[in-house]
């Protein structure tokens, strides 16, 4: 739902990004949630990045998602589930998790059910129990240029940290 949200608002609508997605890494005793963004080195267009992307996130902490995008949104994750077991690394990657994390190996029919069982109160929980404001760290990758440092702090005193 969220890497689709943010495609439409921050590429398409407006046109801050080259490129951007959500992305998760589960782990047994933790994880991370990221947001990735291509984005132009200017500023206002970092600061209006990051505004879109915490709007989209409170968004989805308020519940304002259709059942439409929820529906399109299983049928893509599902589509891209299926995509990935066309690689063999990916397949041993999926075979060595599941013996990993469950111990067994699982059905691909059990994968796909557990794609379809979330229902929109499901999602606002996950958002409001993943995304707290105060707790966002980032990660500002550029490459070197004049004046950079500068801009930099001046993002640093926009973004109020």
């Amino acid at each position: 739902v969220l890497s689709y949200r943010l495609w439409l608002k921050i590429r398409t609508d407006e046109a801050l990004a080259y490129n951007v997605f959500s992305t998760m890494r589960p782990r047994s005793d933790a994880g991370e949630f990221m947001v990735y963004a291509g984005v132009d080195s200017e500023i206002e267009a970092i600061v209006k990045t990051l505004g879109a992307v915490f709007q989209e996130m409170r968004d989805l902490k308020d519940g304002n998602i259709s059942e439409e995008e929820i529906a399109d949104s299983k049928t893509c994750v599902r589509g891209q589930f299926d995509l990935t077991l066309e690689s063999a690394g990916m397949v041993a990657a999926f075979l060595g998790g599941n013996d990993l994390y469950f111990g067994r190996q699982r059905p691909i029919e059990e994968i796909h059910a557990e794609i379809e069982r979330p229902v929109k109160k499901d999602l606002v929980r996950l958002a409001n129990e993943m995304w707290e404001e105060e707790a966002v760290r980032s990660l500002l990758l550029t490459t070197s240029f004049p004046g950079y440092e500068n801009k930099f702090l001046e993002l640093r005193r926009m973004l109020g940290r």
